[in-house]
């Protein structure tokens, strides 16, 4: 693992940043990314929460049942 600060949010940052890197990117989906060479892998966390918010706001006993 490895962590990068920036004081800005620029996508020129991580393009610098991962010049020459050609291996999994596990990240955000910061459009900036997919200017690299990466393997973008997508978070996890994201996927939950839309899940989740999936979960609430549909109704006890009417949500979509598996075939």
């Amino acid at each position: 693992m490895l962590y990068d600060f920036q004081p800005t949010r620029s996508a020129q940052c991580s393009i610098d940043f991962l010049q020459g890197f050609d291996g999994y990117l596990n990240g955000d989906g910061y459009q900036a990314y997919e200017s690299t060479k990466a393997t973008l892998a997508g978070c996890w966390t994201h996927a939950r929460r839309k899940l989740l918010k999936w979960k609430k706001a549909c109704p006890k006993g009417n949500r979509a049942k598996r075939q």
